[in-house]
């Protein structure tokens, strides 16, 4: 009786191991993946040209954005293996636990997803419009292009806390109303003397592409 005990304690034992090593390779392997997707996009280099990483270090906060996303998603995967792990030991409400972190973690995702395109469409959008104001010779007003920035970043930011389930009803009615807001401000700008600017601007995007 001691000795079934005993070899039971033994295999259970054995195959825990075998589980944890096989789900540290696994996470260790989707974490080199992810880290080196993010340095084929160039995320480190487009998260400066975006701004953001000027914005951090002026309060005193300096972080490798790349490190911390890999480090968001491979949570993913070590919340989805004890998950797993948990079940295997039915370890239901422990399991049950992990399930709805992984659940979440799809809002999670989502939320990352625009976030990035927020970046990128931001910092691709900023280099065009460089360009383009160059070769016509006019000078924006710093101010100008920080409210522009602002107003992007505070929708992207609504967008995500959407995403997480965080005051939805709120932020409903403020991304509404920016975005009311900010058509309105175009309007106006574009009624004022921007017409033809915008006509070669989008001349310009448009010869490019068919190139």
């Amino acid at each position: 009786m001691m000795f079934e005990i005993f070899e039971n304690f033994i295999y259970q034992g054995l195959w825990t191991l075998l589980l944890i090593l096989v789900g540290i390779l696994v996470i260790k392997f989707v974490e080199r993946i992810v880290f080196q997707f993010f340095e084929k996009i160039k995320l480190k280099s487009t998260f400066k040209l975006s701004g953001l990483e000027d914005t951090f270090l002026a309060v005193g906060l300096k972080f490798d954005i790349q490190k911390i996303l890999t480090e968001i998603i491979k949570l993913f995967f070590v919340f989805l293996f004890l998950m797993a792990l948990f079940e295997i030991f039915n370890l239901q409400k422990v399991s049950e636990f992990f399930e709805f972190l992984v659940k979440y973690y799809l809002n999670i995702f989502l939320a990352l997803l625009i976030f990035l395109a927020a970046l990128y469409f931001f910092a691709f959008s900023k280099k065009i419009v460089l360009i383009s104001l160059e070769k016509e010779k006019i000078s924006v007003s710093p101010i100008l292009g920080k409210g522009i920035t602002f107003f992007i970043w505070v929708l992207a930011l609504l967008a995500i806390l959407y995403q997480l389930n965080i005051l939805k009803e709120l932020i409903l009615i403020l991304f509404a109303g920016l975005v009311g807001l900010g058509v309105l401000i175009l309007g106006i700008a574009f009624g004022l003397g921007g017409k033809e600017l915008a006509q070669k601007f989008l001349q310009e995007i448009q010869e490019k592409f068919k190139k």
